[in-house]
């Protein structure tokens, strides 16, 4: 499941898992409404190129072998790339990555370029969170492979393994960390007490 906020009010897209596709509104702290609308079925692409997306991530995305964009990829990618806010849940091999990955690195360095903001020390612009280890190695090894032409800062940190070799990565800034939720929370405690 991928849910992506940006802001306080939420309208987003649930893709179920027969890619059929609904809307849902969060209605402040009192409770969610559902409302079922099938959204308009919109332009099939056939390609990663027609998503709006850049050659250098075109490239990427041809490199890892795919061709085609997925259903989900093809309703996910031009969301996130207007600005929406979404939720997606699908079964494993339905391009849930991809849907939100290659957006968001588009948003960070549109048409392949900087976006003249670098994230500063100990600060991530993107914070991916997954609930299992191997989902957020998994999760940063897509994110790396479709940033090979951009100059891209990420690191992958979760519990389980020595703390300062991620504290290192992190120091410099990042564009995208992908954790589990652990890992970020006992680091803020951390810094918290070393103030």
């Amino acid at each position: 499941c991928l849910l992506m906020l940006q802001r306080g009010r939420v309208d987003m897209t649930v893709i179920n898992r027969q890619v059929g596709l609904y809307t849902l509104s969060l209605l402040g702290l009192e409770g969610i409404a559902y409302h079922p609308q099938p959204l308009s079925s919109g332009p099939l692409y056939l390609a990663f190129a027609s998503l709006g997306l850049p050659g250098a991530l075109v490239r990427a995305v041809a490199a890892t072998g795919y061709t085609t964009p997925t259903p989900v990829q093809q309703q996910a990618v031009p969301a996130v790339l207007e600005g929406r806010d979404l939720m997606v849940a699908a079964q494993t091999g339905t391009g849930k990555t991809a849907g939100f990955a290659l957006p968001v690195i588009e948003r960070l360095f549109p048409n392949g370029e900087s976006d003249g903001q670098r994230a500063k020390p100990k600060q991530v612009r993107v914070l991916v969170l997954t609930p299992t280890r191997e989902l957020a190695a998994q999760v940063h090894d897509i994110i790396r492979a479709y940033a090979t032409e951009l100059p891209l800062k990420s690191a992958c940190i979760f519990g389980g393994v020595g703390a300062n070799p991620q504290m290192k990565a992190i120091a410099p800034g990042l564009d995208i960390l992908v954790a589990c939720p652990g890992r970020p929370v006992s680091y803020t405690h951390l810094r918290a007490h070393e103030r």
